[in-house]
């Protein structure tokens, strides 16, 4: 949902003044030293000139925010350094990114500033040094406290790493320490993964992730075949999760935290700002390749790929974004919203239009009577021994068309008028598996098309050509959608094999 509205109709650039309301920032540092199995994010192999790159292109593009945006009547309440790895980024380039924060923040000191840190990749004397630029909170991803587990998983630190992390980041005068841990990994029993998770609460961790393994197509975990996706779960598998993520929530918390996302546990007075801005709806801006940030009801991307968001000319030319209307603005803010356990469908901050339709109060009324949600016509909250099942609950309403969610909006347009010829759906579910097929597509779209397209209407071929072209203005938003599943597949394709290579 966070990508939502498909990223086909995100084709505007940014307008050239933009107000903007108290924010939070996020920096996408793209290298690692190793591209760990389960990882499906714009990551890159460290290298000198790479990273000499995005720190100069990083600054630039904050300077130019400040240029052309007005934070006049906003403050900066949160930082968070994620990638990557992002406690690989040079310590003179992360003060050099906080100071240029601080000039269109309205802050002399940043409230939170979180540097995630992979054990084994930061010494003490840069903790330190993160610490005096500004850093007050480490994110340390460990991911398990079992040796065996990490190297599965191929991480490269061990568990004695995450531990001298901790003690250096204590040393350093940071105790706002967050936790990164992951169930359903590869030969991970429930035993062992309670055995990880007794071990942290003995920690100094003040906030804990605990979250499943999530596996992504064409990756190397897929291909392993060692863990399945979601939709391919037994049903003793799924059973097994469901007792792993239960058990984490009851030692967290007998263990004192509070749960207050589907994914995150805090001791109290120690909830990430980051994070509660990201699912609220909150502002968010976004300094890095690949990164997603949204001011007001304007969402938008940065470039995917890193060499072109080293270029530093022609900033505009690499983000893409939409202005929601106020049906996807109050659909995307209700479904996001939901990841904080509970959302107010009359604050503020997440309605738009006149208030919820019938249809939608008619859904959440299902969604209670399924035992899965507690809703009083107003509130909508996941229940606590629900919480597993919780993508269900979204992925139903996200079924309901944008349009269908506002009050006196009018009838959602008949579904019949996207369904596509099944010649043609069969001919895009071939175009998804046959890579020569699929790039002799994109080179010659025109001549390519009309061969292949046996039997099917003229129409319906102009559409395709068109998605193919990016020619969003002649594709509808079927075609638009089913031409960029199509693209994603193969793009995660070729990652898996260039991995392999290296």
């Amino acid at each position: 949902m966070y990508h939502w509205p498909p990223k086909s109709r995100w084709t505007q650039e940014l307008p050239d003044s933009m107000v903007w309301p108290d924010f939070s920032a996020y920096v996408h540092f793209p290298y690692c030293r190793s591209i760990c199995d389960f990882c499906n994010y714009e990551t890159r192999l460290i290298n000198k000139r790479g990273v000499s790159s995005f720190g100069a292109a990083a600054t630039a593009e904050i300077r130019q925010f400040g240029e052309w945006a007005d934070f006049s009547k906003s403050r900066l309440r949160s930082v968070f350094f994620g990638g990557g790895t992002a406690s690989l980024m040079p310590g003179d380039t992360m003060a050099a990114i906080l100071d240029e924060f601080r000039g269109i923040g309205s802050v002399e000191e940043i409230p939170e500033v979180t540097l995630e840190c992979e054990p084994g990749t930061i010494r003490s004397d840069a903790l330190a040094a993160a610490r005096v630029a500004g850093v007050n909170r480490i994110s340390v991803c460990a991911q398990s406290f079992n040796d065996d587990e990490l190297a599965r998983i191929t991480r490269k630190h061990s568990v004695a790493d995450s531990l001298r992390l901790i003690d250096d980041a204590v040393s350093a005068g940071i105790s706002n320490l967050h936790l990164d841990l992951m169930y359903g990994l590869q030969g991970q029993s429930v035993g062992d993964w309670e055995k990880t998770l007794r071990r942290a609460v003995e920690l100094p961790f003040v906030h804990v992730s605990a979250y499943k393994l999530y596996v992504f197509k064409y990756g190397a975990v897929d291909r392993s075949g060692q863990v399945p996706r979601p939709d391919e779960e037994t049903p003793e598998q799924t059973a097994r999760f469901r007792e792993m993520h239960d058990l984490a929530q009851a030692i967290l918390h007998e263990a004192g935290y509070e749960q207050y996302t589907l994914t995150e546990w805090a001791r109290p007075g120690y909830k990430a700002t980051y994070l509660t801005d990201t699912f609220s709806g909150g502002a968010v801006l976004p300094i890095g390749p690949s990164s997603f940030g949204r001011a007001n009801d304007t969402v938008w991307h940065n470039s995917s790929y890193v060499h072109q968001y080293s270029q530093q000319e022609s900033w505009a030319a690499r983000r893409r974004g939409i202005d929601l209307s106020p049906a996807e603005a109050f659909k995307r803010n209700v479904i996001l919203g939901l990841w904080l356990l509970e959302v107010d469908l009359e604050s503020p901050a997440v309605l738009r239009g006149s208030g919820g339709s019938a249809q939608l109060m008619e859904l959440l009324r299902h969604q209670a009577d399924q035992g899965r949600v507690d809703f009083d016509g107003r509130r909508v909250k996941l229940r606590p021994g629900q919480r597993f099942d919780a993508g269900q609950v979204m992925r139903e309403l996200s079924e309901l068309d944008a349009e269908a969610w506002l009050r006196d909006e009018g009838e959602p347009e008949d579904p019949s008028s996207n369904t596509l010829n099944p010649r043609m759906s069969s001919l895009v579910r071939i175009l998804r598996n046959d890579p020569a097929l699929y790039n002799e597509v994109v080179e010659t779209p025109d001549t390519t098309v009309r061969r292949v397209a046996t039997g099917i209407g003229d129409d319906e071929v102009g559409e395709l050509i068109a998605a193919v072209r990016g020619d969003h203005q002649a594709a509808s938003p079927a075609m638009r959608e089913l031409w960029e599943q199509v693209q994603s597949e193969h793009v995660s394709r070729r990652r898996a094999r260039a991995r392999l290579s290296d």
